[in-house]
């Protein structure tokens, strides 16, 4: 019988380069590594650089492994791949758009100047072997006793810290490491926020800082910096992976060939452990790329390994590397009544009577399934149909970093073998290594190895949220607030309103709440907004030149986003009632009655608003010249929450995202629900006019105080407190809000 398992997841210089370039060099540094030791940094860049046409000859490829290559190439699975991959989410992404990246050692080390000279050669009779690094001064470069010690710099927020304190766990529970804060330790990791992702390289014996800076903000991306930390290299630059990956150094960008320099057998060891697609230290196939969505620049030899690579999750073998690097093995040896561990697995140095399975096994000595969601199948001469929902749906506080998992076990009798076809897989981002989600199909026959991963297929509603959700990180970092600024907040709360809120404002009276019940906030911008690609680009500053200031929505394309002559036409889809009809006609009368915009219903106009019944309240921004849909939902029902949508659909955005904002808002982004951050980004003042009109807390287009959490919005004027209620029941619009609007309706029109 044969058994599959398989499971569920959600500018450079020589010695003789000019003193001018060595000056821009060093200012650029200086703008981008405010932390790190400069001399050591610009002796490294420098060192390496020497090393770089030795790199580059060596990466070039026989006749032989083209023809390899190419056939390769001509089989890899065809997968429409997320935008989201080329614009951050891995390690060396982020590290090239901060511009730090280009200065490191393999794309996120730092290397101290003797580490350097030992990886230039100059001591060669002294090298060893590593993959982690052991080398002459082995095992003084490793944490005594396994105890590692961090503190935290004070640009670093409690969130970084919880990042991290994770990212140290996946080690730290299966291996004999343990990590302790202490702000005292003289050898200590110090964790801060600085330009991109980074760390030294095992210990240095000294305080040596390990950052996670804009776009860093992931477990996995956490726990590679801390396997660096504790004396890991990459999984790619063993010195057999040319028996395992293909480079090709004509899609490599132009200066970062060295990023490729593999070991040899005099200066690595792995300690005989396989080489492992699925390590947490191995980089993704398009890194370093000239152009990630075309080129791989390694590709498998098992071509089905190719979204393996890249991973976010610490692997057997790295848990294996790590407790074989610090002799953790050596605890349980010495116990007689250690777990006797099948399928590979080895007892646990943190209790010898349980094992660390290989994944997709489980139980106390490897021979079960994993506890959870999954069950055992028997396969038939026929297909079976496996429809799995992995997670749940709406959940609060989920975000990148919460990862469901179900574990099925598939077996066939004697002599038969088993063949699975994956027919779609929906939601989420394209991403290599299952970053968020996908499929492993392990079918290898050593189980302890990472298998197969077949990532997300893309679909075409995902295109708005995978773009925008590279600005999740810079939101997320905007709304930290300085002391000042929290002191201002504390002072507020304390003066607030007092206002005793009815329970239907906490099951969905206003819009936030019932696009989350619905499940459909997170996937729209600003929680109610659906985008074109094309405003999707601009907003993502794609077309700078074009830009245009806007709160009500004025682009490049203006004044064709408008409705032309302010005549809005609009249909109805047949699931929408008479009643949700009545409402939206109701909503735009607000807006028709003080303004030059008549609104007529023609079913036949090819430019349109068509009105229907699907989950949740939201719109297109202004005039997309097309059918556009705008949803009146289930507890959408209200005259205020309809004039809400269709001011979308004329043209403004809302008015707590206006580029002066924080002279009258402050929020506390403490409060604000895991994965929301991105909903409070602000325009600038370069993306938002608003005509010279004050702001305003009664505006229809302004959401309530507590609309992603409890108290995350707080006016200024503690007065306005009791006024940040979602005014989406026309009847409490002030007149001098009401006129406002409709005023600059007119401005528009």
């Amino acid at each position: 019988m044969r058994i599959s398992s398989f499971f569920f997841l959600s500018p450079v210089f020589v010695s003789f380069v000019q003193s001018s370039t060595i000056k821009n060099i060093e200012e650029e540094m200086s703008r981008i590594t405010e932390f790190l030791n400069k001399t050591e940094l610009l002796y490294m860049h420098e060192r390496l650089y020497e090393q770089k046409q030795n790199t580059v000859n060596s990466l070039k490829l026989s006749p032989q492994r083209k023809a390899m290559l190419y056939n390769l190439g001509k089989k890899l699975p065809h997968v429409q791949r997320s935008q989201f991959e080329t614009l951050g989410g891995d390690i060396e992404t982020v590290n090239e758009n901060e511009g730090i990246g280009k200065f490191l050692y393999q794309g996120d080390i730092v290397l101290t100047k003797w580490q350097v000279d030992e990886m230039m050669n100059r001591n060669r009779h002294d090298r060893r072997k590593r993959q982690a690094f052991k080398d002459k001064n082995y095992p003084w470069t490793i944490w005594p006793d396994g105890v590692v010690h961090f503190s935290l710099h004070s640009n670093a927020s409690n969130r970084i810290r919880d990042l991290f304190r994770h990212g140290a766990l996946e080690w730290q529970r299966v291996t004999c490491l343990r990590f302790y804060e202490y702000n005292h330790a003289p050898e200590r990791i110090e964790l801060m926020r600085a330009s991109g992702c980074w760390s030294y390289l095992g210990n240095l014996h000294k305080v040596q800082p390990l950052s996670l800076g804009t776009g860093c903000h992931a477990i996995g991306i956490a726990a590679h910096e801390i396997g660096h930390a504790l004396g890991l290299f990459h999984t790619h630059t063993r010195h057999d992976r040319d028996e395992y990956v293909l480079i090709d150094e004509t899609k490599i960008r132009e200066g970062l060939h060295k990023q490729f320099a593999k070991e040899t057998t005099q200066t690595n060891d792995n300690y005989g452990i396989p080489y492992d697609y699925g390590s947490i230290m191995h980089y993704n196939s398009k890194s370093f790329s000239v152009d990630k969505k075309l080129y791989h620049t390694m590709i498998p030899v098992d071509r089905m390994y190719l979204d393996t690579m890249g991973s976010h999750f610490v692997s057997f073998y790295d848990k294996l590397m790590m407790n074989t690097h610090y002799n953790c093995l050596e605890k349980c040896k010495s116990n007689p009544s250690a777990a006797k561990c099948a399928m590979g697995g080895f007892p646990n140095p943190k209790d010898c009577l349980k094992c660390v399975c290989p994944g997709g096994y489980g139980g106390r000595f490897c021979n079960e399934r994993p506890e959870g969601c999954g069950e055992v199948l028997k396969a038939i001469t026929e297909y079976t149909r496996l429809e799995n929902i992995v997670g749940k749906a709406g959940v609060n506080g989920l975000d990148e970093n919460d990862f469901f998992k179900c574990n099925y076990w598939i077996a066939a009798p004697q002599g038969r073998s088993i063949e699975i076809k994956i027919q779609s897989l929906t939601k989420h981002f394209t991403i290599s290594g299952c970053y968020y989600a996908g499929v492993e199909i392990k079918t290898q026959k050593d189980q302890r190895s990472t298998g197969y991963r077949q990532v997300l297929n893309k679909s075409e509603l995902l295109y708005m949220q995978e773009r925008l959700h590279v600005q999740k990180q810079k939101a997320l970092d905007s709304l930290d607030l300085d002391p000042q600024r929290m002191a201002i907040l504390d002072n507020l709360q304390k003066k607030s309103v007092k206002v005793k809120t009815v329970q239907s404002s906490s099951i969905g009276d206003d819009i936030v709440t019932i696009n989350e019940n619905e499940g459909i906030g997170k996937l729209l911008y600003q929680s109610d907004i659906v985008l074109t690609e094309c405003q999707v680009e601009e907003i993502m500053n794609g077309n700078n030149r074009y830009r245009r200031k806007r709160q009500a929505y004025r682009s490049k394309h203006y004044p064709r986003t408008i409705w032309p002559d302010g005549i809005v036409h609009f249909s109805f889809s047949e699931n929408a009632t008479n009643r949700i009809r009545d409402i939206f006609r109701h909503g735009a009368l607000e807006w028709q009655r003080e303004t030059c915009l008549s609104f007529y219903e023609y079913i036949h106009a090819p430019e349109r608003i068509e009105l229907v019944v699907e989950p949740g309240c939201w719109s297109y921004v202004g005039n997309v010249h097309k059918v556009q849909p705008l949803s009146l939902g289930i507890g959408c029902e209200a005259i205020g929450l309809a004039a809400h949508e269709i001011g979308h659909a004329l043209g403004f955005f809302h008015h707590h995202a206006r580029h002066d904002r924080d002279e009258h808002l402050l929020i506390d982004e403490t409060k604000i629900k895991a994965g929301e951050h991105d909903q409070f980004i602000k325009q600038t003042t370069e993306t938002n006019d608003n005509y010279g009109l004050p702001y305003e807390y009664g505006s229809i287009m302004h959401y309530g105080s507590r609309r992603f959490e409890s108290s995350d919005l707080k006016p200024k004027d503690h007065n306005f407190d009791a006024f940040l209620i979602p005014n989406h029941n026309i009847q409490t619009i002030a007149k001098y809000e009401q006129s406002l609007h409709l005023f600059l309706a007119q401005i528009i029109f």
